[in-house]
């Protein structure tokens, strides 16, 4: 339905339907999504930089949460957080998009791509590229870590990709995030 809402231009009442759904399952990533795009068609500031703040939670190398909390607060005027969020964002040595969840019975994986990003320091200064190491967390519909995972994303020149895939074993696997380590 929220969906629908979405795709018909609907953005307000498609932010309160994935508003319910994360009442539900706070960790449903692609409610937040969407509900921040929701905020981001209305140019709802204060929300869009808090679904923002909620995506980059979960998946704290997605340049495009990044992009989004800058957004939101350009939205809101707040020029000091625009300032932190893009140099937050311009720091990001690599770009990772998680593209799916597999689950099977206990066996669960999760794939994305990662892309070497040019990565910059608070003084404009080139960050060189270095390996990152990410630990996946397996939740179940709760939010409770029901498994992990470690990798290593190896260090990645600007524009290079590397597909990623994080396999691993728990039962009841609903949603994931991951942290840097």
């Amino acid at each position: 339905m929220g969906t629908k809402q979405y795709n018909d231009k609907n953005y307000k009442e498609a932010a309160e339907t994935f508003g319910k759904v994360l009442e539900m399952n706070p960790n449903q990533r692609d409610a937040i999504y969407v509900q921040a795009n929701a905020y981001l068609a209305m140019q709802d500031g204060a929300n869009l930089a808090s679904s923002a703040e909620r995506l980059i939670a979960l998946e704290p190398l997605s340049e495009y949460a990044y992009s989004m909390r800058a957004q939101g607060y350009k939205f809101a005027k707040n020029t000091d957080k625009v300032v932190e969020a893009i140099t937050a964002r311009e720091a990001l040595p690599v770009n990772l998009e998680i593209e799916k969840l597999k689950v099977a019975g206990s066996n669960v994986s999760l794939t994305g791509k990662a892309t070497g990003r040019e990565a910059r320091n608070s003084a404009n200064k080139v960050i060189p590229p270095a390996p990152t190491t990410i630990v996946v967390e397996f939740l179940d519909e709760k939010g409770t870590v029901v498994g992990t995972q470690e990798t290593t994303i190896p260090a990645l020149q600007p524009g290079a990709t590397q597909p990623i895939q994080v396999d691993g074993k728990a039962d009841g696997v609903k949603a994931w995030r991951y942290k840097v380590k």
